[in-house]
């Protein structure tokens, strides 16, 4: 008779260990789905993410190139600006030096012709 009582009781005990298994493994997978969704959202975030630096990235890639255009046609504009200095001073120089020597020759030419003029009077 105490192996009769024994067997519902374990019988019995059997059946809450079954239960708190179950109870426990079905805790443990509604864990897991909370951290599959959790793992999921953050993929979809990380996405998002790659998506607007990238985005990003290439705005500012056009916006330096613009600012490298920018400098570059300003460095050449630069290079013309002194092109065409030199260009007006060499002018100068040239119409400096002829102004020179016109006078030059005008002086000499008028102090012949007052040496001839006085000398010959």
């Amino acid at each position: 008779m105490a192996e009769e009582q024994e067997r519902p009781g374990l019988a019995g005990q059997l059946a809450d260990v079954r239960r708190i298994v179950e109870v426990g493994l079905t805790e443990i997978g509604g864990k897991l789905a909370v951290i599959a969704l959790q793992l999921q959202q953050g993929e979809q975030r990380h996405d998002a993410l790659a998506k607007t630096e990238a985005e990003h990235h290439r705005q500012v890639m056009e916006i330096l190139d613009e600012h490298d255009r920018r400098i570059q046609d300003g460095d050449k504009a630069r290079a013309a600006e002194q092109a065409k200095a030199q260009t007006v001073a060499d002018g100068a120089k040239r119409f400096a030096t002829w102004v020179a020597i016109v006078v030059s020759v005008i002086g000499v030419v008028i102090s012949v012709l007052l040496k001839a003029w006085g000398g010959g009077a």
